[in-house]
């Protein structure tokens, strides 16, 4: 069997896979992620990924065990950059209420946290 027939058969696994098992998948990166729109993104990148990357799966795992770490790996990604941005959203505020010289719309609190 040539290794081109090899790919094409594992191909026609993750189709199947993804036929039985993709709601599976993505109820675990539903519980990651948190958000329906964002987990059915990243069920499909984690599928298309699979499917471009067949050639280095190595067949030391099931197929849906790769499949699954392919998914986890999305989604940290995802996490990692939705982390930045809040960061980064939070450094903004932080700068408004600075600069704000009329802060009298914060509450007392407020104003010890951001001020």
């Amino acid at each position: 069997m040539s290794i081109n027939t090899i790919i094409e058969n594992q191909r026609k696994e993750i189709i199947r896979l993804y036929k039985t098992e993709s709601k599976k998948i993505y109820n675990f990166i539903r519980k990651m992620a948190g958000d329906n729109q964002i987990s059915e993104d990243i069920l499909q990148e984690t599928f298309i990924c699979a499917i471009q990357k067949i050639e280095i799966y190595r067949g030391d795992s099931a197929l849906s065990t790769w499949i699954f770490s392919i998914a986890k790996n999305y989604c940290l990604q995802h996490l990692r950059k939705a982390k930045k941005t809040q960061f980064s959203e939070m450094e903004k505020l932080l700068e408004f209420a600075k600069d704000n010289k009329d802060n009298s719309q914060y509450s007392d609190i407020e104003k010890k946290i951001f001020i």
